[in-house]
């Protein structure tokens, strides 16, 4: 159904002011994010001294942890299931319960040894991770940036109403390339728009959930462990803590299927004072993504409860990978990569198109009344975007759900979603070439 020419109106507006606003940031996130899609290939690589045997105990890493900085408070142990020999400790400095600005020290579990350089995150890599996540103003940053990426979802979705309307009388993939620069430069923005828009929606709103994580997880804490909380709310018990080791075998034995990616230790601020919180991740391609929490009662190393994680907390889960596009292997990277450029053709087109109206009087004072097209009713704005639409989730969903060669399926509908505006563009241009 078109718009009637009010709504139109306001619907333009809208997109055009929220997009200008946002112009210069998506840029910059776009920018930052292509780079950051090979942050696992550019950072320095660390190579642990080669032993073989069973894996020395985090016990003996938190030892050694304290041992080094002993007015630390340990907060976290985090393994990598690609790398399992590697084990992230994160330590309170003088003693902080909160993991915003936590040392990190990176140990091979092999043979106990720190990697080179673990106790700092430096280099060109986290930086441009921090200003792509928190533009250097900490939480506050983190917060604004998911809002950003809030705000670019309801560019998106507009851009979308509007789009149809606008395109009555074209085709998908034609450029009007005989008139006015301007037209030009709006059908490149309408074109692109309808290529980048189902990636784009996605990694918006998965930046929306990444820079809100925190105060979700906060809301979570307090709703499911509340009754914990309450129980043990009194001072802490003076008793040590049974070795992490002892408490992950009840967490493994909870969930025998599961396997052991992250631990928070009692007194961080993502657990309480009398618990070990264990993150437990499936085995399968999509499930290993995702978690659930098992609670170990510090003090006797005993189960307290599995709690199954609710649905906004699986979204969170998912947003890193979909945000980042590094579960498809490296053809879905560069696929990525290609997305991230061809989305930072709308904020620069968006902005010429402002400016030829602003340097001309008569085009700024011009009504912005919107005329229904004529055209036949035969004709389908939609059909074209849709179909790009379809295969942009289609390729990112199932890149989740496979591993391995399988992923290739899901690149192949990536890579369709970008060769099909490509391919009716030197359609349209060999007929208008042919009609001239």
């Amino acid at each position: 159904m078109l718009l009637k020419s009010k709504n139109f109106n306001k619907l333009h507006r809208l997109h055009r002011w929220l997009g200008l606003i946002l112009s210069v940031h998506i840029l910059l996130l776009a920018l930052t994010g292509i780079v950051l899609v090979f942050r696992d290939e550019l950072a320095p690589t660390q190579t642990p001294v080669p032993l073989t045997g069973q894996p020395v105990s985090l016990q003996s890493l938190v030892d050694k942890s304290l041992a080094q900085y002993p007015q630390d408070r340990v907060l976290a142990i985090g393994l990598d299931h690609h790398n399992p020999h590697k084990a992230s400790l994160r330590l309170g400095p003088d003693g902080s319960p909160k993991f915003r600005g936590a040392r990190r020290l990176h140990f091979d579990r092999r043979n106990g040894e720190l990697y080179k350089d673990s106790q700092q995150d430096t280099g060109l890599i986290q930086t441009l991770l921090i200003l792509h996540r928190e533009l250097f103003l900490g939480t506050p940053g983190k917060l604004y940036v998911g809002i950003l990426g809030l705000i670019y979802a309801v560019i998106l979705i507009t851009g979308l109403v509007l789009y149809g309307p606008l395109m009555k009388r074209q085709s998908f993939g034609s450029l009007r390339t005989h008139l006015n620069p301007r037209h030009w430069w709006a059908d490149l923005h309408k074109n692109f728009g309808a290529l980048t828009f189902g990636w784009s929606l996605v990694v918006g709103l998965s930046g929306f959930m990444l820079g809100w994580g925190g105060p979700i997880i906060k809301f979570y804490q307090g709703y499911a462990l509340q009754d914990l909380t309450a129980e043990f709310s009194g001072p802490q018990e003076n008793r040590s803590f049974v070795p992490v080791d002892q408490a992950l075998q009840a967490a493994e034995k909870a969930k025998p299927n599961g396997q052991f990616s992250f631990v928070a230790f009692p007194t961080s601020e993502f657990s309480t004072a009398h618990h070990y919180i264990f993150v437990m991740d499936g085995t399968t391609p999509l499930t290993e993504k995702l978690s659930d929490l098992v609670v170990v009662n510090a003090y006797d190393g005993q189960l307290e409860r599995v709690l199954i994680q609710p649905w906004y907390l699986q979204l969170l889960l998912l947003a890193e990978p979909l945000h980042f596009g590094d579960y498809g292997g490296l053809p879905m990277k560069i696929l990525w990569v290609i997305f991230g450029l061809a989305s930072m053709v709308l904020p620069v087109s968006g902005l010429r198109i402002f400016l030829q109206k602003f340097w001309k009087q008569q085009e700024q004072k011009r009504s912005l009344a919107f005329h229904p097209s004529k055209g036949s009713p035969s004709q389908h704005p939609y059909a074209w975007p849709l179909v790009v639409m379809g295969l942009s989730w289609m390729g990112l969903v199932y890149a989740l759900l496979v591993e391995g060669p399988r992923d290739a399926w899901a690149n192949l509908c990536l890579g369709a979603a970008l060769i099909i505006p490509v391919w009716l563009f030197r359609k349209h241009k060999r007929t208008v070439a042919s009609d001239s």
